[in-house]
């Protein structure tokens, strides 16, 4: 085991660099030179900063990866073939940083008996889950059938849109050719299903 190596995974790999995991990367690229930072992808055309070795999210090189790591950060689960090594360290961000949509038992008939079978496997392996609200701690039992420690910290995606929001809001009107006092909305539907994709907002 790599005690300098940190395995990043967001939605089991579907994603590429983003969510809490990147903010958390970042942070850690800010302070420290000398960690092996890794990130599990399906798309290997996916953009990362240096200082990241992405790995293509296959069978053998997460179980590679993933077993030979200190730490793991994720905001999704771990799928049932994982397992972890003693003294490896997880840390769970979990991606639904306000948690308004119904997850775990929350779901009710919708929450599958493999589902559920994910869920308690890895809410087993968990070491520490960051939680940014009273609510979504009132909401991880039931909905992440989680039981251990968690640390009320804040949301690193949301936490970086509050606390460096007129830069934010700048490059974003920048980078889409928006003026300076255009208003924006935000429509981000979750659970939805294919046929549902091509849905026209304008």
């Amino acid at each position: 085991m790599n005690p300098k190596k940190i395995v990043f995974t967001t939605i089991e790999g579907t994603t590429g660099f983003s969510c809490n995991p990147k903010y958390i990367a970042l942070e850690l690229l800010r302070r420290r030179q000398d960690l092996d930072l890794v990130w599990l992808v399906d798309d290997m055309s996916k953009e990362f900063p240096a200082g990241i070795r992405k790995v293509k999210n296959t069978l053998k090189n997460r179980a590679y990866e993933l077993s030979t790591a200190a730490v793991w950060v994720d905001n999704s689960r771990k799928q049932l073939e994982c397992r972890k090594r003693l003294g490896q360290f997880y840390l769970q961000t979990w991606h639904a940083s306000i948690a308004i949509k119904p997850i775990g038992l929350e779901r009710g008939g919708s929450f599958s008996k493999i589902a559920r079978m994910v869920t308690e496997h890895d809410s087993r392996m968990i070491d520490l889950f960051v939680i940014n609200s009273a609510w979504g701690e009132e909401h991880a039992a039931l909905g992440m059938l989680y039981h251990g420690k968690m640390i009320r910290t804040g949301s690193a995606r949301v936490d970086a849109l509050i606390n460096d929001r007129d830069n934010i809001r700048c490059k974003f009107r920048e980078k889409y050719g928006l003026a300076k006092d255009t208003k924006i909305a935000m429509y981000a539907p979750t659970f939805r299903s294919p046929e549902c994709e091509k849905i026209s907002v304008n």
